[in-house]
């Protein structure tokens, strides 16, 4: 069974690390076209160009939000591997992140969300998916023993 948790701890971590990053990364620090929609959301009651001062900080705040925490993941899993109390913690951060934006989009932010290019239900519906992989992340990662084929290190007692 713990061999599966390792397995399933790593890929985990790959997946969410990687879209994490490149929403961070591609989509509120550049804001590359294919992956920064400011249009989606609602600013003075019309769409959002990304312009605004608000805009402008809410992007970078976002950018943060989506890169830092993945900063954690990624020391613990080289320093500690996939299965470890390292990884644990670091999943805390993000998983607490994407569970209140489920709850907030429900029920503060979703009237701030253009209908007209995405739906309340959506946005909570990724939020609510990532909470959930970030959980399955914490509880693989709290397997008890490790198969050294599958970590970056050894884990020392």
């Amino acid at each position: 069974m713990s061999n599966s948790l390792n397995v399933l701890a790593i890929v985990l971590f790959w997946f969410l690390s990687v879209t994490s990053l490149i929403s961070g990364i591609c989509g509120f620090l550049l804001k590359l076209p294919k992956f920064y929609f400011p249009e989606c959301y609602m600013v003075n009651g019309v769409p959002g160009t990304g312009d605004t001062d608000f805009e402008k900080i809410a992007t970078f705040v976002f950018a943060c939000v989506y890169i830092a925490p993945i900063g954690g993941l990624v020391y613990a899993y080289f320093a500690h591997g996939a299965v470890s109390e390292a990884m644990m913690s670091a999943s805390i951060a993000p998983l607490l992140y994407h569970a209140m934006s489920f709850f907030g989009i429900y029920f503060v932010f979703g009237r701030y969300l253009n209908p007209e290019f995405t739906s309340m239900h959506g946005a909570a519906a990724v939020h609510a998916v990532y909470a959930i992989l970030f959980g399955v992340l914490f509880w693989a990662a709290s397997s008890n023993e490790t198969n050294e084929v599958f970590t970056t290190s050894s884990k020392t007692d």
